[in-house]
């Protein structure tokens, strides 16, 4: 009974957070940002550890390996939750 009714009032106050009371289309634009951001920082992860490149052809298989990888996390997520 303590369990519900705690969590019944942490997602009533989530609701009550300044973000939720942004309109649903600016809500939508910032989670989108939030991906985008989580995907820049991975590439910057992995090029900012080796900081020089044989030729641009070693840069752009790092990056598609890179991406390939986020890629895959994120088809996992979507069938989790599925």
């Amino acid at each position: 009974m303590y369990q519900v009714y705690y969590l019944g009032l942490f997602y009533h106050n989530i609701f009550k957070s300044p973000f939720c009371k942004f309109p649903e289309e600016v809500r939508k634009i910032m989670y989108t940002t939030n991906i985008i951001e989580g995907f820049y920082r991975q590439l910057r992860k992995v090029t900012k550890s080796k900081t020089i490149f044989p030729s641009d052809e070693e840069l752009e298989k790092m990056l598609y390996l890179v991406t390939m990888n986020v890629l895959k996390k994120w088809t996992v997520q979507i069938l989790r939750n599925l």
